[in-house]
Parts: C-alpha cells; sequence; structure tokens
C-alpha cells in the first residue's frame, strides 16, 4: 500500500501518484492563516536579496495577501516592513515606518527597476525603535497598510493606493519585523474613503532617498516637521504622466487644516480639485472624466470607487475586477498570473464568489461580477 500525506484541505494524497507529473511541489498546502515560520518549517520560504529586500519570502507566488506583525521604526531610508507580489529585489512592492524629517513616517511603496515611487504615505511623525502592529494587504489592484499600538480587529487601514505594476510574486517580511512569527492572512476590508481629491505633479527623481511623489505643498519647522502634511493615497501613479490624481485621507497631526492648505496650493498650480463623490454613481461618472485625460490607467472604475468611498462590496468588485483584466480582458500582466499556483487562482476566485453571493446593494453590479468570476472559471489559466 502506498505511503500517504495529509495535506491541509484533509484530503489524503498517495505520494506516488501513478500520475508522475503530480509531484510534491504541486501538492496543494496551507497558504493563508499561517505563520511564515511554519512555512520555512515545511520549505516553503526562501530568501531575498539587496539591501532594499533581504527578506524572508513565499517561495510560491501569490495575488492577494494581507501580512501582520509587530513592525519597529527604523532611523533610515531602509527600513521595509513586508514586501509584497516580489518580482526581484529592484522590482516589488513594501511599506516601511521609519523616523525622517518630513512628517510621513508610514509609507506604501514601489520599486520598478530599481526606481523608487511613494504610492501613500501617512502624515505621522514616529519615535525611532517604537514599535506597532503592522500590516500591509495588496488584492486585486489595491494595496492598505495598517499601523496601530494594539493588536487591531483589522476595521479601516491607516492609508491606501491603487496601482497595477506588478499582479502577482512572493510575499514576505523584512528587516524591521521578526519575520518567522508574520502572519499571511486573507484580505477583505474596508478603506478610509477620502475627503479631497487632488490633480497633482510629479516630484522627485525616483532615487531611495528622493522617490518620485506628488508635488505638494511644505511647510517644515525646525528641520524636523512639515505642517503641511497629510496622509494620502495615489491612484495609478505614473512619473511619466505630466499630473495625477491623489486622494486625501487624512490631516496633519501637528497643524490641523493642512487638508484645505492643500486644496489652495493646487488650485495657486491652476490644477484641478474635485469634491468626492457622495455614492458609487457619480464615482464612475468622474472616473469616467478623468479616465479620458490619464490613458494610462489600468485599473477600472470600481478601483477608484473603492478608494474613494471604502466600501467592502467595491473592495470585492475591484478585485474581481483584476481577476476577469488579466485572465479574459487585456491580459496585460497573464505571464505574472501564470506563475500562480493555478489551485490558488481557483481558491481565491470560489472565495470572492461565495463572499459576493451574500452582498445585498449595488445588486446589478454584484450579478456581473459573478458573471465574471463563472467566465473566468470555466475558461480556465
Amino acid at each position: 500500500m502506498p505511503d500517504l500525506v495529509l495535506d491541509y484541505h484533509r484530503r489524503r494524497v498517495p505520494i506516488d501518484h501513478p500520475d508522475l507529473s503530480v509531484t510534491r511541489a504541486k501538492l496543494e498546502y496551507v497558504t493563508v492563516n499561517v505563520a511564515l515560520g511554519y512555512l520555512s518549517v515545511i520549505g516553503k520560504t526562501t530568501f531575498g536579496g539587496d539591501r532594499w529586500s533581504a527578506s524572508l519570502l513565499t517561495v510560491d507566488s501569490f495575488t492577494d495577501r494581507r501580512l501582520w506583525s509587530v513592525g519597529r521604526v527604523g532611523s533610515d531610508w531602509y527600513d521595509a516592513i513586508f514586501i509584497a507580489r516580489y518580482a526581484g529585489p529592484i522590482n516589488h512592492y513594501h511599506t516601511i515606518l521609519n523616523n525622517v524629517p518630513a512628517t510621513a513616517d508610514h509609507k506604501i511603496r514601489k520599486v520598478v527597476a530599481g526606481s523608487i515611487t511613494d504610492l501613500a504615505r501617512e502624515a505621522v511623525d514616529l519615535t525611532t525603535h517604537h514599535t506597532f502592529h503592522v500590516a500591509f494587504e495588496v488584492s486585486g489592484s489595491t494595496l492598505k497598510s495598517w499601523r496601530t499600538n494594539r493588536a487591531p480587529d483589522w476595521g479601516v487601514p491607516t492609508i491606501t493606493a491603487t496601482d497595477t505594476t506588478f499582479a502577482s510574486g512572493p510575499f514576505g517580511a523584512c528587516y524591521g519585523t521578526i519575520a518567522e512569527a508574520t502572519l499571511i492572512l486573507p484580505p477583505a476590508s474596508p478603506a478610509p474613503g477620502a475627503v479631497a481629491i487632488l490633480e497633482v505633479e510629479v516630484g522627485g527623481s525616483g532615487a531611495y532617498e528622493d522617490p518620485f511623489t506628488p508635488l505638494l505643498s511644505r511647510s517644515v519647522v525646525e528641520d524636523k516637521w512639515d505642517l503641511d502634511s497629510v496622509s494620502w493615497g495615489a491612484f495609478e501613479f505614473s512619473e511619466k504622466s505630466p499630473t495625477n490624481i491623489i486622494t486625501i485621507q487624512g490631516d496633519n497631526q501637528h497643524k490641523p487644516g493642512a487638508v484645505q492648505r492643500q486644496v489652495e496650493f493646487t488650485r495657486r498650480r491652476g490644477l484641478r480639485v474635485f469634491t468626492p463623490p457622495r455614492g458609487y454613481s457619480e464615482a464612475v461618472e468622474l472616473y469616467r472624466t478623468l479616465k479620458k485625460d490619464f490613458p494610462h490607467w489600468l485599473a477600472g472604475k470600481d478601483s477608484f470607487a473603492y478608494q474613494i468611498l471604502g466600501w467592502d462590496v467595491l473592495d470585492m468588485f475591484q478585485n474581481i475586477d483584476f481577476y476577469y483584466g488579466e485572465l479574459v480582458e487585456h491580459r496585460m500582466h497573464y505571464d505574472q498570473l501564470k506563475q500562480v499556483p493555478g489551485w490558488e487562482l481557483r481558491r481565491r476566485l470560489e472565495e470572492l464568489r461565495e463572499r459576493l453571493r451574500r452582498v445585498t446593494v449595488l445588486v446589478e453590479e454584484r450579478d456581473k461580477h459573478l458573471r465574471k468570476i463563472e467566465e473566468v472559471l470555466r475558461r480556465g489559466w
């Protein structure tokens, strides 16, 4: 009788399966609600390289994950906490907690061919070596990061952004946290929403000490605090575009009123300011208006509506649109999606389908997105 192993979906799988193409590497294993340390024990982790991303990474590529651990506030630009959709040391997303004189010590960044772009910043000054509970989530085209003093219940994230540069890749923990204790969790949450929407020019050079970033008003005092700093997230930010769109998500911790100061700064530069839409149809209308001016946008109307309104149902919509676009429609990153184990793609799509079936709002859009899931599952990949 053949030896048997028990996989984590409670099925017994013969090691000497008659189909010789079924190797250990192709067998399913637990990939969510699990610690990176456990994955290390079963041989499902590896190490990243380079000073920017020395990290413990999953061996396999994934699309949607949340990482959670305790993170330490660093003293320079290189204290990354989590890394996501890793395509190499100079191509990935990561989140940072550090202490630099900018009132922006919590950031989401992307690295593309070594060039750095800030995708979101929290207007906060942190104390070096202080620790926080930190989480970083990438799902669909949305990136989210949490920072809290206590073990959170995973409500609204601190900052969010939208980006479509990387569609899949290993996830992991960097220096600045206890990598082995990092938990890998399923994604799902509301977002903070927008208090203002601004058109901004591009600042920075792309260097690590001078990343590409929105050009905003600054009011630095004592070489320490920026009194005009606000919490913001970018929507499909590109340094090649003359202007970009950001959503402001929070005010200044030292001097309230920074949101209005940024609004006035934007208007003085002859750029546009938008009042956040009050509902889904208004958000979609604004997206369609702006899409004409930003043809590089790959993320769709539901990603835009989610970043503005923050509704959990819109997170599901944008996540499904991501899979439909990459596997059926434009297939821009199809080669990246093919790196994800097939059983993992199916598991995630079925999970989204079950969640969406319980939705009772925006019923017409719900049904459209259910049909998108069914089409992807029928076609395969």
